[in-house]
């Protein structure tokens, strides 16, 4: 009888998300956020510019927890676009931006964002999520909203270094 062998190893493995990582997925967000401009005349450029710096440093200091960009007409997101960061360090798939939901009736709805943060972040006090907001250079800083029903349909993933977004969209079944 031949004795049995075994052997047993480790790997230790340590990513670091940069903030050029945070860049690459974030700027797929912007992409589609400018077709959204495209389709249906919102978010400006500068709120687009806004919200990628918003997305970077949240994404990248592990405080975002989902983020909607989209219309509603104060019951239901009509037709939007939201992002789950995922931050396990499993490496997902990067898609290509696009296939963002065109020609829905948006009249006499409001174009919006929602956000909520991770619990790290609610850990923060005001003056340092002020200051975080301020060092990011965002224009602005984020209230407390409700959220709308949807039924969102994952569609794309967008990351770099085992950290990024799954991307969420929702619209009316014939838009699609």
């Amino acid at each position: 009888m031949t004795p049995m062998s075994s052997a047993s190893f480790t790997t230790t493995q340590s990513a670091t998300f940069t903030v050029t990582h945070a860049r690459h997925v974030v700027a797929k967000i912007g992409t589609d956020l400018k077709r959204m401009q495209r389709f249906y005349q919102w978010p400006s450029d500068n709120e687009i510019a806004d919200y990628e710096r918003e997305a970077i440093a949240l994404l990248q200091a592990k405080y975002l927890d989902w983020v909607i960009y989209g219309f509603t007409d104060g019951t239901r997101w009509r037709v939007a676009l939201k992002y789950a960061a995922r931050y396990g360090g499993i490496l997902i798939e990067d898609s290509s931006p696009g296939r963002v939901p065109m020609g829905v009736d948006v009249t006499g709805c409001s174009a919006s964002s929602l956000l909520a943060y991770t619990r790290s972040w609610n850990m923060l006090d005001n003056h340092q999520q002020a200051s975080f907001y301020q060092d990011a250079h965002v224009s602005f800083q984020r209230t407390l909203g409700s959220d709308y029903h949807a039924d969102w349909r994952s569609d794309r993933t967008y990351s770099a270094n085992g950290r990024g977004v799954l991307r969420h969209s929702t619209a009316p079944p014939q838009y699609g």
